[in-house]
């Protein structure tokens, strides 16, 4: 059995069309998702390098500052047990406040590519149906691809 060339290509051509436009273009969505997950190691390392930074920071301060603070609200007045007091308070608020902002970058790291997994979904849905739709006109087809 010969099949008429003016047919179009066969089943299996257009099975072999499919897959492989299918292949390109998860090939590229798993590359944007490799660049989306960059982005957030990336961006959550910064996060925790702020928290490194906040507790060695916390660290120095407090053997510095308590000395001379202490010292400071001694002479002002205040007792021993309240100048202590004050002194560790503020303290203890800075260093929360630093844990803080870099807790807030590591919770803004997107934990998963979600846009890139949908926009995968779509693209193939979008490349199925437009192998399947049957086409009436050949100039039809040609308006078609230059819309999308």
């Amino acid at each position: 059995m010969s099949r008429d060339p003016q047919s179009g290509p066969g089943v299996s051509a257009l099975i072999l069309q499919i897959l492989g436009g299918a292949l390109r273009l998860m090939g590229g969505e798993i590359a944007l998702a490799r660049a989306s997950a960059r982005r957030a190691v990336a961006l959550a390392l910064r996060g925790l390098v702020l928290l490194a930074l906040a507790l060695v920071l916390a660290s120095l301060a407090l053997g510095q500052l308590a000395d001379a603070g202490h010292a400071g609200l001694v002479a002002a007045g205040l007792g021993p047990l309240g100048a202590s007091l004050t002194l560790g308070l503020g303290l203890l608020l800075l260093a929360g406040l630093l844990a803080w902002l870099g807790l807030r970058l590591i919770r803004a790291a997107p934990h998963e590519p979600r846009r890139s997994f949908s926009s995968l979904r779509r693209d193939i849905q979008t490349l199925m149906d437009r192998e399947t739709r049957p086409e009436t006109d050949a100039s039809e087809g040609a308006r078609d691809d230059r819309r999308a």
